[in-house]
């Protein structure tokens, strides 16, 4: 009975730490939202246009211009958040939007992390264990909220976080050539972290 208790505290208390970080970024980005609406594209519009910068991300990176490939990993970011700050201004939130925009983070992901790799700024076994946490983390969320639990913020790293410590990498590489191949790392040990602290989250709620 006692453990059952715990148990049920812990799933509450992970609920409300997700619901009040969830709270806060939509309170704030529903202004951006407001603004970008004038614009007139629709939330599904402004998750696709985020494949063009991802795709000038990679580009640079391919180049060796890591400055720039992290710059425009960033405005390929303003866009994830655009999408979904017009979305709740407009009240346009769908079912099918969320899907969209999950896959085309994904895209966007994939294309950034080849042109690291194809423009060697990062050893390509390095890039594929980055890659696959990140994917792992997405999935096993995907597959707990496919059986109606939210798992939304649940986890170490969220696609922010990975964001950001690439962006680090990115800038340190005219410093230390080693940064990206060090960021890369983290990234995917920590996703695969994730991955199994949202498996007990799912044992938890799911048994």
């Amino acid at each position: 009975m006692k453990s059952k208790t715990i148990q049920k505290a812990y799933i509450i208390t992970l609920k409300l730490k997700s619901m009040n970080r969830r709270q806060v970024y939509e309170e704030h980005t529903v202004r951006i939202g407001r603004i970008v609406a004038r614009f007139g594209l629709t939330p599904n519009q402004l998750t696709l246009l985020s494949l063009v910068p991802a795709v000038g991300s990679a580009y640079f990176y391919y180049s060796n211009r890591e400055l720039l490939g992290a710059l425009f990993l960033v405005i390929t970011l303003a866009f994830d958040v655009f999408d979904g700050a017009v979305a709740r201004f407009l009240n346009k939130k769908t079912g099918f939007g969320s899907v969209l925009d999950a896959s085309v983070d994904r895209y966007c992901e994939f294309i950034i992390l080849l042109g690291i790799m194809l423009g060697g700024l990062a050893e390509s076994w390095i890039v594929f264990f980055c890659f696959a946490g990140m994917i792992m983390a997405s999935y096993v969320r995907a597959r707990i909220e496919s059986k109606g639990v939210s798992a939304m913020s649940v986890g170490l790293m969220e696609r922010i976080q990975k964001m950001i410590i690439i962006l680090a990498g990115s800038l340190l590489f005219s410093v230390y050539q080693d940064s990206l191949n060090i960021a890369l790392v983290a990234v995917g040990f920590l996703s695969f972290v994730t991955s199994g602290q949202r498996l007990l989250y799912a044992r938890r709620m799911l048994s």
